[in-house]
């Protein structure tokens, strides 16, 4: 699996990938045209994104920042989006891809943070499965 990071000529086809991550997580669904132009934002801000591929394909991608050393609580890595393809599911990809961030992207030390949706329970187990442990919930309340 080779990786790299993201540019803003990869966007259009993000915005596909992260629309089948917002319907498989039960998230409301953006419109393509408004995933584009927050993925724009977050990357001319302080998001990166890295881009997994296999064979000329690609399999993942992970849209993440560095919090604030300076702010208050815990700071590290935030893992905002993660996402493997669907075909390509259950051969170990999404593994080796969270690997690669570990081991090539991210500096060594850092504390990696994310979330899951409730709606998720697939998310968690794999999470769960490379090592992570709960350390927050969040409620919403619907008015």
């Amino acid at each position: 699996m080779q990786w790299r990071f993201m540019t803003t000529r990869d966007i259009a086809g993000i915005v596909d990938l992260n629309r089948q991550l917002q319907q498989e997580e039960g998230a409301a669904v953006m419109c393509a045209r408004d995933l584009e132009k927050r993925l724009s934002q977050w990357l001319a801000t302080d998001y990166q994104g890295v881009i997994f591929d296999m064979e000329a394909q690609r399999v993942a991608y992970a849209l993440f920042r560095d919090t604030d050393p300076y702010a208050e609580g815990d700071h590290g890595i935030f893992l905002r989006q993660f996402f493997v393809v669907a075909a390509q599911r259950r051969r170990g990809i999404g593994r080796a891809a969270f690997t690669l961030l570990l081991k090539e992207v991210w500096p060594p030390g850092k504390r990696i943070f994310l979330e899951a949706l409730s709606s998720n329970p697939a998310g968690h187990a794999f999470w769960q499965s490379v090592g992570f442990k709960p350390y927050s919930v969040t409620y919403a309340y619907q008015r």
